[in-house]
C-alpha cells in the first residue's frame, strides 16, 4: 500500500501516520522507510488521591480565576482565543492545523464537555491581561476528568501552568473526580511543563511519523 501511494503524483502532502512506541515491527519499518519521527504524544492518568500532598500545598491565589468567573468579560474572552489559536498553531508546525475564523476557534474552545468551573486563567494585577490557561473537560470515562490546552500569553510566565493544575486537582478532589487523564506532545512545551511535574502513571507512547 506505501509503494502504491508514493506513486501519486498528485499527492503534495508529506504522508503521516501515528503507532504505539510498543509496536516494536512497525516502529522499524516506518523507520526502514524513511518516516520521521515528528511527535511523541503522552497520555497519563492520574489518581486524584495521589495528588494529597499537592493539595495541601495550593492555596486560594487571588490571581487565579475560573473561566465560569471571567466569561461574562469580552475582552477576556477574546485575548484567550486569540492564546489558545496562537500557542496550537505554533505546536503544530510540522502538520499545520486548518485554517479558521476567531469565531469557529470560540466554538472549539468553549465546547459542550469543557468544564467552566474547572478550567483557570492566571490574570495579572489589574485583572486585565491573561498571564497563562488550563482547561478541564468532562471525560467519557467514569469518575475522570480530562486535562486540556494550556498555555500563556508569551515565551515567559511557564511556571504559572502548574499552579493553575493544582486548582484542577483541588476542583475533582472537592467533586469525588478520581482521575484526571492528561494528553501532552513533545512539540508543546506548556503541556511537557505539566507532565514533568505531576505524579502520572507510566504509560506508553502515541508516535507520529512523517515522509515528505
Amino acid at each position: 500500500m506505501l509503494a502504491e501511494v508514493e506513486k501519486m503524483e498528485t499527492i503534495n502532502l508529506p504522508l503521516q501516520t501515528s503507532i504505539w512506541e510498543t509496536s516494536v515491527n512497525l516502529k522499524k519499518f516506518y523507520e526502514d522507510n524513511g518516516f520521521i519521527e515528528i511527535r511523541r504524544t503522552y497520555m497519563p492518568l492520574l489518581k486524584v488521591s495521589d495528588a494529597k500532598k499537592v493539595l495541601s500545598n495550593t492555596s486560594n491565589n487571588v490571581a487565579i480565576k475560573s473561566l465560569k468567573e471571567v466569561m461574562s468579560n469580552d475582552l477576556l474572552v477574546e485575548s484567550l482565543t486569540h492564546n489558545v489559536k496562537r500557542n496550537y498553531e505554533n505546536t503544530h508546525l510540522v502538520n499545520p492545523v486548518a485554517t479558521m475564523g476567531i469565531d469557529e476557534w470560540k466554538d472549539l474552545i468553549f465546547a459542550d464537555d469543557l468544564v467552566l468551573s474547572g478550567s483557570y486563567v492566571y490574570l495579572d494585577n489589574d485583572e486585565k491581561q491573561i498571564l497563562a490557561y488550563s482547561f478541564l473537560h468532562d471525560s467519557e470515562k467514569e469518575s475522570t476528568l480530562e486535562l486540556g490546552w494550556c498555555g500563556t500569553a508569551g515565551s515567559e510566565n511557564i511556571e504559572l501552568i502548574p499552579q493553575l493544575v493544582y486548582q484542577q486537582i483541588r476542583y475533582a478532589y472537592k467533586h469525588d473526580i478520581q482521575f484526571i487523564l492528561g494528553e501532552f506532545d513533545t512539540t508543546d512545551k506548556y503541556g511537557m511543563e505539566v507532565l514533568n511535574y505531576l505524579l502520572f502513571a507510566p504509560c506508553p507512547t502515541w508516535i507520529t511519523y512523517q515522509k515528505k
